[in-house]
């Protein structure tokens, strides 16, 4: 579950970082906070791999509710 949650971290960041790049080739002249703010919303889904993250959470409070 630990791998699961840091997989889901990591899928984060990369499609951010996907993200933040296609908006800088489109709009270059915005500043680092606007682009960040579009990436959130971008052509990639940023937040998508987050449920890994959270199907890990809800798998390690079932495996303590079982102990």
């Amino acid at each position: 579950m630990v791998i699961t949650a840091l997989a889901g971290l990591y899928g984060v960041f990369l499609h951010l970082q996907a993200n933040f790049q296609f908006e800088q080739e489109m709009t270059p002249t915005h500043t680092n906070w606007e682009l960040f703010t579009e990436s959130l919303s971008g052509a990639i889904p940023a937040l998508a791999p987050g449920s890994l993250v959270a199907f890990s959470i809800i798998g390690y409070s079932y495996s303590k509710l079982t102990k």
